[in-house]
């Protein structure tokens, strides 16, 4: 006789030799440990399945996450090579011959509108090149000004006005403006 089938006839004998009310426990014990094990494993495989579907909305937040970084990091991308066009196409034109052609552009002559620009700093980072110029003009009139501002602004030349200073004189009817800019203009450098 194997060792289980002993095990076994040892157990139904002393089942065998319980009153009828301690076999009563005895099975309502083992179908509470049966059934407790069961609803156990169920729990957890609940608790499991819970947590692995709220890795799952991380990881498909994250993966929503990157997408929308790759489209930004695209958009930026772009920007970028538009900027760069526009500095190398301007990389040859000095700010103040720009600042004369956007004058006469905008109808006035820069020479008798005693138009002067001066470097005031110069910064490099890298490839780019930031150059500070202040700018002044005397007697222009209000709409001479906005046409000038507007060509300047509007032409794609690679500049900022960083500060202006506008002093407004009046002689009879006559109103004229004396103005004093700072202007950042970027160009890219040659790498090394």
């Amino acid at each position: 006789m194997s060792k289980i089938q002993l095990a076994k006839e040892q157990a139904l004998d002393i089942f065998a030799s319980l009153s009828q009310r301690d076999r009563f426990l005895v099975i309502i014990l083992s179908l509470s440990f049966f059934f407790g094990g069961i609803g156990i494993s169920i729990y957890s495989m609940i608790t499991s399945l819970k947590e692995k579907d709220t890795e799952l909305a991380v990881l498909e937040s994250n993966i929503q996450l990157i997408e929308i970084i790759k489209q930004e990091r695209a958009t930026v991308q772009s920007k970028v090579e538009e900027i760069e066009q526009a500095l190398a196409k301007n990389a040859t034109t000095d700010l103040s011959a720009f600042l004369e052609k956007t004058a006469t552009e905008a109808g006035f002559n820069p020479k008798e509108k005693n138009m002067q620009v001066r470097e005031k700093s110069a910064v490099t980072d890298g490839t780019l090149q930031e150059k500070i110029f202040s700018v002044s003009r005397n007697k222009l009139s209000t709409e001479e000004f906005a046409r000038f501002l507007l060509k300047t602004e509007s032409s794609g030349y690679p500049l900022q006005i960083q500060n202006s200073t506008i002093k407004r004189k009046k002689r009879g009817d006559n109103i004229t403006l004396n103005i004093n800019l700072d202007i950042a203009a970027y160009k890219m450098l040659e790498e090394e």
